[in-house]
């Protein structure tokens, strides 16, 4: 008794269809892989016509890699957030550790990355 006369005074507040109206509308249809940093900074800064996908010129004027680009492009001429948050993304590229990857931690990630390709791979482990 006292739940269905909680629940009717939390109806009457609104606070009900405030719930339903959040659950129904979900930001994407998509769900981000466990670890992935929030891509959306990325994408604010980066879709400058705001139409969801990341086009070649888009991707070009932020300076961002174009081999992480090429990897997600799949022959449309695009990237989008969905693209990222649907793929693992490699360790360590949020590099404050705050959740959230920016234009600039993308770019000194493929900084950091490309350096160590120009030195060769790790050392593989002592020979027994």
């Amino acid at each position: 008794m006292r739940l269905a006369l909680a629940i009717l005074v939390c109806c009457s507040l609104g606070a009900c269809s405030t719930v339903r109206r959040e659950a129904s509308t979900p930001k994407h249809r998509w769900t981000r892989l466990p670890g992935n940093p929030d891509f959306t900074p990325v994408v604010q800064a980066v879709d400058t016509n705001h139409d969801g996908q990341m086009s070649r010129a888009e991707w070009a004027a932020a300076g961002l890699p174009w081999s992480s680009f090429n990897m997600f492009e799949k022959g449309r001429g695009y990237v989008t957030q969905e693209d990222y948050d649907t793929n693992a993304a490699p360790r360590g590229i949020d590099i404050n550790g705050d959740g959230k990857l920016t234009v600039e931690e993308f770019k000194a990630f493929d900084k950091m990355m490309s350096a160590k390709m120009k030195n060769g791979p790790p050392p593989g482990p002592p020979p027994q």
